[in-house]
């Protein structure tokens, strides 16, 4: 490395440290504005039940929790009005309690957003559920697939039907694990692993008819039936495998739930109208007051 080299290298050094200097000079002077948000919470005064089903209601937030300045009102009907233009951000909270019959399909909510000088095409009661077309802006949304799956009690153990006569049945009553499951009128399946084409042959495999039914919350009777098998069929000893299940309409059986929605940070004008809708496709579903239920609207800048 030459002497040239090492001078232009000595300059650049000093050159970036001057720049850096500077840089930080100006930094210290230029500083971005500190934000501060402010936040203000709202809250629901008891629990919220759906009085019908697949149809939109403003929730009924209806006390302020807590204020950290004046830049939004809670308004008579349920819906909170932009004082001061700015950058906001609107939080959702919805505490979903443990039910049972309520979570078998959609529950819907989320956000809304009515521009200053619109006006509203719903006129809200002060304490009462108002339903809404749905068809505001919206903020946010979320739509929560509930489940409902039939309760099921499983059963197995050794059985040996033996000879059966064409026309004639081999059956056997199990014993539930856990009753109370099942009842008359519920669903069994049952399987016998000695009923196959290397045991007994495919044309037996074919003309057996195996069923189960529940007989008591606790009992399920399996059968096996020979319809045309002229010398009759001998069932050899195997596993039987039994099935049995709820077959009413809807279960549910949901555990708490609790869930936030938040909006993008976008920009409110003074008078905007922002409000928080549910719905849900099971009548009676509702929401529990608690601090996880909750509208919050803060200020960004």
């Amino acid at each position: 490395m030459n002497e040239d080299t090492l001078a232009r290298r000595a300059l650049l050094r000093r050159g970036g440290a001057a720049l850096a200097l500077a840089a930080g000079t100006g930094a210290a002077a230029a500083a971005p504005p500190q934000w501060v948000v402010r936040r203000t919470r709202f809250g629901i005064p008891a629990d919220t039940a759906l009085p019908q089903a697949d149809v939109a209601y403003v929730l009924p937030f209806s006390t302020v929790v807590f204020q950290e300045g004046k830049d939004c009102t809670l308004l008579p009907d349920n819906t909170v009005r932009i004082e001061t233009a700015g950058l906001y951000r609107v939080c959702l909270g919805c505490d979903w309690p443990g039910q049972w019959g309520v979570d078998v399909d959609l529950r819907t909510y989320g956000t809304r957003l009515v521009p200053a000088g619109m006006a509203r095409r719903f006129a809200a009661v002060p304490g009462e559920l108002t339903p809404i077309p749905d068809d505001d802006t919206r903020l946010a949304t979320i739509d929560m697939p509930g489940s409902d799956p039939p309760q099921t009690v499983r059963w197995q153990g050794a059985w040996t039907p033996g000879p059966i006569a064409k026309g004639g049945v081999a059956w056997v009553d199990v014993t539930l694990p856990t009753p109370g499951i099942v009842g008359l009128g519920d669903l069994a399946f049952a399987g016998l692993d000695a009923i196959s084409d290397a045991t007994l042959g495919a044309e037996a495999v074919a003309a057996l008819i195996v069923s189960a039914k529940p007989l008591t919350t606790s009992t399920v009777r399996v059968s096996i039936y020979n319809p045309s098998i002229v010398g009759g069929v001998n069932v050899p000893a195997g596993q039987l495998k039994v099935v049995a299940m709820s077959a009413v309409e809807t279960r549910g059986e949901s555990a708490d739930a609790w869930t936030v929605l938040q909006s993008t940070t976008q920009s409110f004008a003074a008078g905007d109208v922002v409000y928080a809708m549910f719905k849900s496709r099971t009548q009676g579903d509702f929401l529990q007051t608690s601090l996880s239920t909750f509208l919050q609207v803060e200020r960004w800048g």
